[in-house]
């Protein structure tokens, strides 16, 4: 990724730590950084509707909006961000699940440069999956207009 490329996060967070702490991760390393913090289910669908969005940061343990909620959210929106989970202190089994049900990676913030590396990654994979699906759906319009 340039290090001028904004890479732009929801963080989903009972408090702005985490927002902060990434934020402050990625910026110390040099990257462009917007981060919003997400606090609820409408937060966050209020967020995907508005598009823009590189990837979502799930705090696996928030007061009234769990990860799980988030996955299924993200799941079922018209979005191919990826969720990346904040693995600080978090049960093995717990983070399984949450893998299974569609999480794309894990982060601890102890470690910020593997951190940055996954976050820069997922971006990455992000665009990645953008593109694919815009030529998918020129495959199908051009398909299409020559039945």
């Amino acid at each position: 990724m340039n290090h001028d490329e904004l890479l732009r996060i929801l963080v989903i967070d009972d408090a702005s730590n985490y927002t902060e702490n990434i934020s402050r991760i990625l910026r110390n390393a040099g990257h462009a950084v917007r981060a919003q913090r997400v606090e609820d289910d409408e937060d966050l669908r209020n967020g995907l509707e508005e598009g823009g969005w590189d990837m979502v940061i799930a705090k696996v343990k928030v007061p009234y909006f769990s990860a799980h909620e988030a996955i299924d959210i993200v799941n079922h929106s018209d979005s191919e961000i990826p969720v990346v989970l904040v693995a600080d202190d978090e049960e093995d089994e717990v983070l399984d699940q949450l893998l299974l049900e569609g999480a794309s990676n894990l982060i601890d913030t102890d470690h910020p440069q593997r951190t940055i590396h996954t976050l820069l990654r997922e971006q990455t994979n992000g665009h990645m999956r953008a593109e694919l699906m815009r030529l998918r759906e020129d495959m199908q319009h051009t398909n299409a207009r020559a039945q």
